[in-house]
């Protein structure tokens, strides 16, 4: 995550737990929330994105659904039998909303990620995106149109 603050394009990464949004839930909702929490990860990105900073969000993503592996004895090092390891992520939020344009590298490298989350059952969710965004981003397939 050190990396990605250097590079300047993730301003926020946070879960269900750590991140909330503003939005009046009714109970049921609320309740669903606290308990799915831990599989809901959110990115808050920031700046342009183009070739040279986005691959750093890719990346990030790909370790996400990372499975624990044990070491070759099938016994869990030490220092790690201890860590918190959070489970594979149903639900990815990428908010747009500090984001100020992209180039086509950085479209592709969307589509890329929805193209991940699917293989791994994870909904994808852009937010925060500016009516020039959404469009670019509804052209290439990576979100759908309003119906």
């Amino acid at each position: 995550s050190l990396f990605l603050q250097r590079a300047g394009v993730v301003k926020f990464v946070g879960n269900g737990m750590s991140l909330r949004s503003t939005v009046e839930r009714g109970f049921d909702q609320a309740a669903w929330l606290d308990q799915h929490a831990d599989l809901i990860q959110i990115l808050v990105l920031q700046n342009y994105l183009f070739f040279g900073n986005v691959q750093s969000i890719s990346n990030y993503v790909e370790t996400m659904f990372e499975e624990y592996v044990r070491d070759d004895d099938g016994i869990e090092d030490e220092e790690k039998a201890f860590e918190y390891i959070p489970p594979l992520p149903k639900h990815l939020v990428l908010d747009f909303s500090f984001v100020s344009g992209m180039d086509t590298s950085a479209v592709d490298l969307f589509r890329d990620i929805l193209s991940l989350c699917q293989q791994h059952k994870c909904k994808l969710y852009l937010s925060g995106l500016q009516p020039e965004l959404k469009s670019v981003l509804v052209h290439a397939k990576v979100v759908s149109s309003p119906p």
